[in-house]
């Protein structure tokens, strides 16, 4: 994975036995000619940057349940539901889980104690109560990071301990919450590095 390729996303390169899958990705309002920063990703990795005319779009919905996702006997999952880490871009344990959660759904409905509409109801708030504010908090950060100028959040990328903390989110030794308030503590020394940073670099 490589950061700063595409605003403010990143590249990948995921080898398998015989291809690899290689991508770009951003938020979309930032993510202008998509196909030119895969080629010259693709460049910088040594394929062939004639391999991006092929390449498909994709747009992900991110942040958690902010649209329908149940209705009569259609329950949608992963990332046709919209469960994806908005700031990652990750979404394949959500997709696991949010499976999960559907078969239990339908195996309820399969005992015939329950309508389309309560089995809707019990798989939204089983997915919910799962990883719904996790995913809402992913928009969040997103959001805030996105909105602050770019020299404080390269003071945000380089410190140590924050950097530690973030790392630790994809494996859910932490959670969005606590690196927002780790965050916040942090201030002060953050902004005395940009002041200095500033001071220094005019």
């Amino acid at each position: 994975m490589q950061l700063g390729v595409a605003g403010y996303g990143y590249g990948w390169v995921f080898p398998h036995d015989d291809h690899f899958s290689v991508g770009v990705g951003d938020m979309a309002r930032l993510m202008s000619g998509p196909r030119a920063r895969l080629a010259d990703f693709l460049t910088a990795k040594g394929f062939d940057p004639g391999l991006a005319a092929a390449a498909r779009l994709h747009p992900l919905p991110g942040g958690g349940i902010r649209r329908e996702i149940a209705r009569g006997r259609i329950l949608l999952a992963g990332d046709a539901a919209g469960f994806v880490d908005a700031f990652l871009g990750e979404g394949i344990p959500f997709a696991i889980r949010s499976g999960r959660h559907a078969a239990t759904a339908a195996a309820r409905a399969a005992d015939g104690g329950s309508s389309t509409q309560t089995i809707g109801r019990h798989y939204e708030r089983l997915c919910r109560e799962d990883f719904g504010r996790h995913l809402s908090r992913s928009l969040f950060v997103t959001k805030a990071l996105h909105a602050v100028p770019d020299d404080f959040l390269i003071q945000v990328l380089r410190d140590h301990r924050l950097s530690e903390a973030f790392f630790a989110i994809p494996t859910m030794q932490t959670t969005y919450d606590r690196y927002i308030l780790r965050t916040a503590l942090a201030l002060p020394r953050l902004l005395a590095r940009l002041v200095i940073n500033r001071v220094r670099h005019p």
